[in-house]
């Protein structure tokens, strides 16, 4: 038996599956359990190849009878990774037809902020589809180009593209993103949807836009006075509210052996990145024990043996296992070089 990543999107390795196979299966056995397995109308006379990705590229799988060979005597070895490749274009996901949207846009220099913000506003329906009814007008220069950009990218005809125009186009009004350094992404989001909005500005629709519509909002906060028991308020138009997010906790199941031989178990929730330490002193904190004359020492534990003494910087990332052994020692005891306060 082995396993192989099966790829579920043409060309794309990023997107598979896992599959066991056992190695006594015939080509065409494998090739009819793939087809099954991901759901393949083929059409009559349609032929399908089996390719591995090997050495950077794709290559196909040649045996001389696909009804009698089997994974054993192939070239697919374990943990490889595969795809199918259909004689015609029936199934889309699997022969890389282009999709609209589905558009990636290129990295020159370091301008990768750029691509992230404007794949985000590419995704938001109501603003690409009103760029994509946009007529390019002479004196919107701002909203031609990125209406050009949208376009392209929503047209089905590219899989890739560079976003140049628009990056000169608006350094032309925001010099310093003349270069192909690497900026703020929200800035940069900021200022292109401050451009479009002037852009889109009329005599006839005064101050509403479809960026104002989408983006633009109040808000309100009052500063009350006691001593004399009056408010302020004020009102800001804002685009963007930062918002904090929260931190990842990680549930850690933790065997306590006391100086004494006793052993209690304990369940601690602290930083999923964290590190020793943070985890020490999540659990001294939470069951309020005095450190003023022991010490913790973080251990991992096979077979009642400790195999492996924790420094306090040792980055919890790193332990696979949710368990973990503390021992309780007499402070001068420890090796380790943090300690916790």
């Amino acid at each position: 038996m082995i396993t192989v990543k099966l790829c579920t999107k043409g060309e794309s390795r990023t997107d598979y599956i896992f599959m066991p196979i056992n190695i006594n299966t015939t080509i065409r056995q494998l090739k009819d359990y793939i087809i099954d397995k991901i759901k393949i109308k083929l059409k009559s006379n349609e032929t399908i190849k089996l390719e591995m990705h090997e050495n950077k590229q794709w290559i196909n799988i040649e045996v001389a009878n696909e009804n009698t060979c089997t994974v054993k005597d192939s070239e697919l070895y374990h943990y490889c990774t595969i795809r199918i490749v259909l004689s015609s274009s029936s199934l889309s996901l699997l022969n890389g037809e282009k999709q609209a949207g589905r558009c990636g846009l290129k990295n020159e220099g370091s301008i990768c902020y750029m691509n992230s913000a404007l794949q985000c506003l590419s995704n938001i329906p109501q603003l690409t589809d009103y760029f994509l009814k946009w007529i390019n007008n002479s004196n919107k220069n701002i909203a031609n180009v990125y209406a050009d950009l949208i376009k392209t990218m929503w047209s089905s005809q590219q899989r890739t593209l560079s976003p140049k125009n628009l990056m000169l186009t608006v350094s032309d009004h925001v010099p310093e993103f003349f270069n192909y350094r690497q900026q703020d992404a929200q800035e940069f989001m900021n200022i292109l949807l401050d451009l479009l909005h002037s852009d889109l500005q009329t005599k006839d629709n005064g101050a509403t836009t479809i960026i104002e519509q989408l983006f633009h909002w109040k808000i309100q906060s009052a500063v009350s006075y006691e001593s004399c028991n009056k408010e302020d308020v004020t009102t800001d138009s804002v685009t963007f509210l930062p918002l904090a997010l929260p931190k990842e906790k990680r549930l850690f199941k933790i065997e306590y052996i006391c100086q004494n031989g006793k052993q209690e178990l304990y369940h601690i929730y602290t930083l999923a990145n964290g590190k020793i330490l943070n985890l020490v002193q999540s659990f001294v904190d939470t069951y309020h024990l005095s450190l003023e004359s022991i010490q913790i020492i973080p251990t991992k534990m096979l077979d009642n043996k400790v195999v492996l003494e924790y420094e306090y910087e040792h980055p919890l990332s790193d332990i696979f296992q949710n368990y973990i052994t503390f021992f309780e020692v007499c402070a001068p005891c420890t090796s380790n070089k943090a300690r916790v306060q």
